[in-house]
């Protein structure tokens, strides 16, 4: 499972962003996809889910990611 901290410096440049996120995709074992962003409480889950992708965000201070595909479970951000 890809996992990535975006920096903010990419957030003005979602072009290259968005391509890496698109090539992970056409991975066939890529199951799970997950940006972690450095400078705010939020994180972008993508899973493959049979023929279907599914996309689910997670924020605030309190926000827990599970990831169940690796048995990982804990805080959803970066810094506020």
């Amino acid at each position: 499972m890809p996992l990535e901290a975006v920096p903010p410096s990419d957030l003005g440049h979602k072009r290259p962003w968005d391509q890496r996120r698109s090539d992970l995709q056409a991975v066939e074992g890529v199951q799970e996809i997950v940006e972690i962003f450095q400078d705010e409480m939020l994180t972008h889950i993508y899973r493959r889910q049979g023929d279907r992708r599914t996309f689910a965000w997670i924020a605030g201070a309190n926000a827990v990611m599970e990831l169940p595909g690796v048995g990982i479970s804990g805080p959803a951000g970066g810094v506020a």
